[in-house]
Formats: C-alpha cells, structure tokens, sequence
C-alpha cells in the first residue's frame, strides 16, 4: 500500500499543473472546473462581474491532484465545482481525495446533454449564493 501512496505523491508533481487564476486578494468566490467546461468560464467571469462578484478560478488538468488545488480551496470560502456530470463526481473526487468536507463544494452542475453555458453557470452560482443568504436570514 505505501508504494502506491508513493506513486500517486510522485505523479502529482510530475503531472500538468492545475492553470490557476487569481486576483492578489482572494476573490469573492472561486470557481473549480476541468475539461470542456472550461469554454465559458471567461464569460462567465465577466457576467460575474456585473453582479458586483469576482472570482478566481482554477482549472484541473491531472489527476492526482497537486498542493495547488488544496491551497487554492484553502483560501477562498465560496467555492463552485463547475461539471457536466449529474453525480458531481469531481466534486466528490476532491472531496474524497483531500478530505475536504463536501458541504464548502457547491456542486454546478450540467447534464442536459448540451455544453454547458455561461449564463448556466452564473444563475447556478446566483441560485446558491441567495439561497444561502436566505438560510442565514431565516436562521
């Protein structure tokens, strides 16, 4: 077993880095995605934008993962795993391989069979935060 804990250490720094993208202060939110999602996530920062939030991003390209994804969730307190996946499997792939409690990873996630947009991903995004909001209100 500590062979392949060993190999999986090895391979995360030789893998391609995570691509990450960040303002000197964290922003308001930051959003995690991979693959074809990675299509509309400028877009999606700019209409962001006209909503008063910033985000920053990080855009997975290997797994196993590095240090950079668990510093970078580390540091931000909003976080969105953005995938086009009905289970949200990167969401608990995360989850499971840095033991991240699941509850600070809001899943976005698309399934209708068509790519996903960025207007999809900023009204999911809108969608939790004010429901959120309206928890705490009520609490």
């Amino acid at each position: 077993m500590l062979r392949l804990t060993k190999k999986f250490e090895t391979a995360s720094q030789m893998l391609p880095q995570a691509d990450v993208s960040q303002i000197k202060i964290p922003a308001d939110i930051a959003l995690i995605y991979f693959g074809t999602t990675a299509h509309p996530i400028n877009e999606s920062i700019d209409q962001l934008k006209e909503h008063g939030l910033s985000a920053d991003t990080l855009r997975i390209k290997a797994f196993p993962f590095n240090h950079q994804l668990v510093k970078f969730i580390n540091e931000h307190n909003e976080i969105f795993v953005i995938e086009q996946n009905r289970d949200a499997q990167m969401r608990t792939v995360i989850s499971t391989e840095l033991q991240i409690d699941p509850n600070r990873l809001n899943p976005i996630t698309n399934y209708d069979g068509l790519p996903i947009t960025s207007k999809f991903i900023v009204q999911g995004i809108l969608n939790k935060l004010t429901s959120k909001v309206l928890t705490e209100q009520v609490s």
